[in-house]
C-alpha cells in the first residue's frame, strides 16, 4: 500500500494501522520469541514481525463487531450492513427504479408478464 501511494506521488507518514481481532496473532508478532504453538509456522512467513519492528507497520486490536472489511467480505443481515455502513461514512439511498420502470416500448411493456414475473413490474411507477 505504501509504494502505491508513492507511485501516486503521496508520501505515507507512520505506520499503516491494520486491525486485527486476533490478540494472539498481534501478541505473536510483538514477543520475538517463539510460542511452542507457532512453531508450525515457517519463518519465511513472520515478514509481519519485520513490519512492526520497522514500524512500517502496527497492529491494533478491533473487536469482531467492529471489523469494516466484512461488509465487502461476508453475507451480513440488513441490521449488520446498515450498521457497518454507516461506519463507513455512507447513508441510505433511494432507488430510482429499474430498466422496466424506466424503458418502456411496446417490445418491452409485455416483458415482466411474459417472464412471469410479479404484476407491479408491469407498471411505470413500479
Amino acid at each position: 500500500m505504501r509504494k502505491l501511494l508513492l507511485d501516486l506521488g503521496m508520501k505515507q507518514e507512520g505506520a499503516t494501522e491494520i486491525h486485527s481481532d486476533s490478540s494472539s496473532a498481534i501478541a505473536m508478532t510483538k514477543n520475538p520469541v517463539f510460542h511452542g504453538r507457532a512453531k508450525h509456522i515457517e519463518i519465511k512467513h513472520h515478514f509481519i514481525r519485520e513490519l512492526v519492528a520497522k514500524k512500517e507497520i502496527s497492529l491494533k486490536f478491533c473487536r469482531t463487531d467492529d471489523q469494516i472489511a466484512d461488509i465487502f467480505t461476508k453475507a451480513l443481515s440488513y441490521s449488520r450492513f446498515s450498521y457497518l455502513r454507516s461506519k463507513l461514512g455512507m447513508g441510505e439511498f433511494e432507488s430510482r427504479g429499474g430498466v422496466t420502470n424506466v424503458i418502456q416500448t411496446p417490445q418491452t411493456a409485455k416483458l415482466p408478464q411474459q417472464l412471469g414475473l410479479p404484476k407491479q413490474l408491469n407498471s411505470p411507477n413500479g
